[in-house]
């Protein structure tokens, strides 16, 4: 059974779902304003129509050039193509003077320097093409810059290819440079990768395999499940599988290395379609020859500890024993003196295990308080149980229950076991009268689908009905709570439907069995979370969240709005290479900051530090290991002083 802690520390809730999500690009301002330039991928559009075509943006043009930077289809270079050499602008016949200047507006952000001005435009009058005067300003270091200021991939350009293979291999290295190193390639890296690939210098693989075992790459320390999951992403383009992603953790855990899990992604045949999506060789590899030692490596007995202790500041101590297969089953604790204070949980079980006795008790900061005491008694084919509770130390009963159980096989891949599962049960009071009772409902899979409970005079006072997706086990679908008042009329209902990550896209709230509000969330394709909106029950908007994910489904942003373009608050969230949550801030529509939290982590993933509250409070984890256990030791302070610590050490039994 599961053993709750006397003390619980915060825990960190992390979004694990996996999605592609590009960085809004932003540029500088239209040839026509003078004011700061704008920062969203529609100011970006919109000036790349002013300053080439001389007009507002038409709809569905606008559409497409921002679904193509929006959705990793177009790199700098190739929106600037598309635009300089359509046929509308080609059709306004500008001068080669025009043509200078507004490749400076358009590249650059600004008006022509005399020099490099009279330079260009030479060389157009000199017989130049204009594609080569293009070539020049798209592969400049300014506009490299330009395109790094507003988070976009600038890209190289490279003469003698066609269009579509130059962005296609473009967008090749931008999505090793994402996927494996997140941030956007420095221009001699973009350079070096984007001219290789096109000229057949090196291969996909070749290309893949440098960022996979970069230095860079390589210092992220990347645990194995990571390391898998970026996999999926850099060399497949999508979210890992489970059953893949667990055949190769398994092969990882069974002494395959890295590099042969490497080359199984490149000799793919999912990595050799992704190859030729982008233009380019795929190639292949042989994972290095690592050998294993031929002598049987010395083994260390592993000891089993069946006592910890765990001490506090105020100078009490608490013992912890436990039974077979390191479960919990007691926690004794004792003040400074070694007076006995009692249990804080027990579990005890008679020879012939019908009977257990369960003892908890809270304390919290040096206060000290009963929660409950209860006894299980069961009958002898164990389909019956009566469990008694207590106000003290066994001496009042105040209340008891009694559950009926029924004995199911579940078949479960290779083996089978039995188990129970609970049908209905009564609750009585001290006086021994009914003071409620409860009904459970089973499908033919052996999961729960409906529950009703009752009041004490056979009433119905609650009721829950379930809906499951037919290929998963317990993933619901759809759920309806109602609650009943006395005379059978609703006084709440809530609906809530799910898609089949367990996500929630749908909920109704009722009161009175009339709809009072309704929440509906948006999904991308890949089954992240990207906007929630909560409606009255005239289906007017009353607020809605808007959110932002990184390219392994972590949420780096919500946006709250009041209402349509009304912000309330903002709340950023920052990941570490392993994913683990490391800040989270939250501002008004002004950026002033409401609440600040970050984390930080040891080479293990084990939460070392916890700073929130603006830095008011804070808790901090100590992990001190040996080959068989670890001490650890957590402290908890506000506005700088120790409220509390605890530190828990082991010893063999």
């Amino acid at each position: 059974m599961k053993i709750r802690k006397t003390f619980d520390v915060r825990a960190l809730s992390v979004v694990l779902s996996l999605l592609m999500v590009l960085s809004v690009i932003a540029f500088p301002t239209m040839k026509a304003k003078a004011e700061e330039p704008g920062k969203t991928l529609d100011d970006f559009v919109e000036r790349c129509y002013t300053v080439t075509l001389d007009r507002p943006s038409d709809a569905p043009g606008f559409a497409d050039w921002k679904d193509q930077l929006l959705n990793g289809r177009a790199v700098g270079v190739e929106i600037a193509y598309g635009f300089l050499f359509s046929k509308e602008y080609t059709a306004k016949n500008k001068s080669n003077e025009d043509y200078v200047t507004d490749l400076y507006m358009l590249f650059m952000g600004r008006t022509p320097d005399e020099e490099g001005y009279k330079d260009w435009v030479g060389q157009l009058n000199n017989g130049k093409s204009r594609l080569e005067v293009y070539a020049g300003f798209a592969n400049s270091l300014e506009f490299y810059n330009l395109c790094t200021e507003y988070g976009i991939t600038a890209g190289r350009y490279v003469p003698g290819y066609d269009r579509t293979t130059i962005n296609n291999v473009n967008l090749f290295v931008e999505r090793l440079y994402k996927t494996c190193l997140g941030r956007i390639g420095d221009r001699e890296g973009q350079k070096n990768w984007v001219e290789k690939l096109i000229t057949k210098q090196i291969s996909g693989t070749e290309c893949a395999r440098s960022f996979i075992q970069s230095t860079e790459y390589v210092n992220k320390g990347l645990y194995d499940d990571n390391y898998v999951k970026n996999l999926y992403l850099a060399m497949m383009g999508r979210p890992y599988d489970e059953e893949g992603f667990y055949n190769w953790i398994n092969a990882l855990s069974n002494g395959m290395t890295r590099d042969e899990v490497f080359a199984g992604f490149a000799n793919s045949a999912e990595f050799a379609n992704l190859c030729a999506k982008y233009n380019i060789d795929k190639g292949s590899y042989t994972a290095k020859d690592v050998s294993k030692p031929s002598e049987t490596p010395e083994t260390t007995e592993t000891k089993n500890y069946r006592i910890s202790r765990k001490d506090f500041n105020n100078g009490d101590y608490v013992l912890v024993k436990y039974g077979g297969g390191n479960w919990e089953i007691a926690e004794k604790r004792y003040d400074k003196n070694g007076n006995d204070l009692g249990y804080d949980y027990r579990q005890e079980t008679s020879e012939d295990g019908l009977e257990e006795f369960l003892c908890h008790r809270d304390y919290w900061r040096g206060s000290l308080s009963y929660e409950y005491h209860t006894k299980k008694v069961y009958n002898s084919d164990h389909t019956q149980c009566t469990e008694y509770e207590y106000s003290d130390e066994w001496l009042s009963e105040t209340f008891k229950r009694v559950f009926k159980y029924k004995k199911v096989t579940v078949n479960d891949g290779d083996y089978s076991y039995d188990t129970y599962l609970q049908t209905e049960g009564t609750f009585y009071n001290m006086d021994g009268s009914v003071a409620g009772s409860i009904k459970r409902y089973y499908d033919s899979a052996n999961r729960e689908n409906k529950t009703e409970q009752f009041f004490p005079d056979g009433t119905l006072y609650w009721y829950n009905e379930r809906e499951y997706y037919g290929n998963k086990d317990y993933t619901t679908k759809k759920e309806i709570d109602i609650s009943y008042r006395y005379d059978g009329s609703i006084e709440q209902k809530h609906i809530n439907e799910y898609n089949e990550k367990g996500i929630i896209v749908k909920s109704y709230q009722y009161y009175d069995d009339t709809l009072d509000y309704l929440m509906v969330t948006e999904l991308d394709s890949k089954g992240n979370m990207t906007k929630t909106t909560y409606y009255d029950d005239s289906n007017n908007i009353k607020y809605y969240y808007v959110y932002e994910n990184d390219i392994y489904g972590n949420r780096v942003k919500t946006t709250e709005f009041l209402a349509p373009g009304v912000v309330a608050s903002y709340t950023y969230d920052t990941y570490d290479a392993n994913n683990n949550w490391i800040s989270s801030k939250t501002t008004d529509s002004n950026n002033n900051i409401l609440s600040e939290s970050k984390y930080e982590y040891d080479s293990k993933g084990n939460l070392t530090y916890s700073y929130y509250n603006n830095g008011t409070d804070t808790e901090e984890y100590v992990y001190e290991y040996d080959e068989n256990y670890n001490q650890t030791k957590y402290t908890y302070k506000e506005n700088g002083s120790v409220v509390y610590w605890e530190k828990r050490s082991y010893e063999e039994y």
